[in-house]
């Protein structure tokens, strides 16, 4: 969606088991000003193929790259020179915009994560034991299924078939994510490592994250309210190392996404970024200064 003299540009990703089906978000940044791209990864969504036997599959976030770069190219040839950038990235689609905008800081103006997956449930101790389980069998067998428990709670409080309010695609946002790789999980692993050691990012970043967590196996209306997929405690302490200039909002009463969750967080959230946007988003710094005027 391009806006015809955009102050800035703004670019969505996506997280695990995911694709952009979001147009609320997308009318929020439009509204505004900016023009507006998603990105669906390789391996999901929209850029899901036939051959591709391992949805969501990749054994090293760096192969992303490629992704943004052409995403990145493809906007620039549209967009004006000198247009700036903000990346809009959520969950494992967080972690993934962290570690780009760490190596390539000229990339985006600015970068506002959505429940980003920085860390393992629990803490780093879960980390560690996992490594210890999964690499040697990631190195041997990449492609080899972990079984795990499914749940489809979080999709339950997400798809208008059951208790959210978004059309989900059947295929591109199962009910069950999609399988568990040894090989995605330890590329996810070693993600979480280069963030415990610390990141240099070098714009402003903006952590969007529920108030609290609840976790389970099996749907319970509390997820409606709760980040039912992260701990959200963990999640914060992480980001405080991601750079020097990072402000995290708490939104009471959202889900994983936050983006998707009830109006009121839905709100409290879009409230955030407005606030935040005054000191640090293209187009919209001493904007409510202005206006006073």
């Amino acid at each position: 969606m391009r806006s015809r003299g955009s102050v800035g540009f703004v670019l969505a990703l996506h997280g695990w088991s995911d694709y952009f089906y979001n147009t609320e978000l997308a009318k929020y940044w439009t509204d505004h000003g900016y023009s507006f791209y998603a990105l669906d990864f390789r391996r999901y969504g929209r850029s899901l193929r036939a051959h591709h036997l391992n949805p969501g599959f990749t054994s090293d976030l760096g192969e992303y790259d490629a992704d943004l770069e052409a995403a990145l190219a493809m906007i620039r040839s549209l967009e004006a020179p000198d247009t700036p950038g903000v990346c809009v990235a959520h969950s494992t689609g967080g972690l993934v915009a962290s570690l780009w905008v760490n190596r390539f800081p000229k990339a985006f103006n600015a970068l506002i994560l959505n429940s980003p997956w920085l860390e393992m449930q629990g803490s780093y101790m879960v980390r560690y034991a996992a490594q210890g389980v999964v690499e040697p069998l990631a190195w041997l067998r990449p492609r080899a299924k972990l079984h795990l428990p499914e749940s489809d709670g979080y999709w339950r409080s997400l798809s208008a078939l059951a208790h959210g309010s978004w059309d989900l695609h059947p295929l591109w946002r199962p009910p069950c994510s999609f399988p568990v790789t040894a090989g995605w999980i330890a590329a996810v692993l070693a993600g979480h490592r280069e963030v415990a050691h610390g990141l240099d990012i070098k714009i402003p970043v903006l952590v969007l994250t529920s108030k609290s967590t609840r976790l389970g196996t099996t749907y319970d209306e509390a997820m409606l309210h709760h980040d039912s997929v992260l701990e959200v405690r963990v999640v914060r302490e992480r980001s405080l190392g991601l750079g020097a200039e990072v402000t995290n909002a708490v939104i009471d009463g959202s889900m994983h996404d936050v983006f998707s969750s009830l109006p009121r967080p839905r709100a409290l959230a879009y409230a955030a970024i407005d606030r935040w946007g005054i000191g640090y988003l293209p187009g919209r710094r001493g904007r409510r200064r202005a206006d006073r005027r």
